[in-house]
């Protein structure tokens, strides 16, 4: 994988608890997960190379969101 990415096994750690860091974060506030990667992991990864990475980040993050957010919703109230 390291040859892969053309990233030393240290960076690809360090990305990973960016990611990790960031996950958290997006936990207690609800936003910010893609600008902490972004802005920390850039310097590690070429920007255009991390959207991707955003991208899947926040896609599933919001489908853990829908699982609890699905139950609660007021359907009646939304239609």
């Amino acid at each position: 994988m390291t040859s892969m990415l053309s990233l030393s096994e240290n960076q690809i750690w360090l990305v990973a608890l960016i990611c990790l860091l960031a996950g958290i974060v997006r936990g207690f506030s609800g936003f910010a997960l893609s600008a902490l990667v972004m802005a920390s992991a850039a310097l590690i990864i070429p920007p255009i190379e991390l959207i991707p990475v955003c991208w899947w980040l926040e896609i599933c993050a919001g489908l853990m969101m829908i699982r609890g957010g699905w139950k609660d919703a007021d359907r009646r109230l939304a239609v």
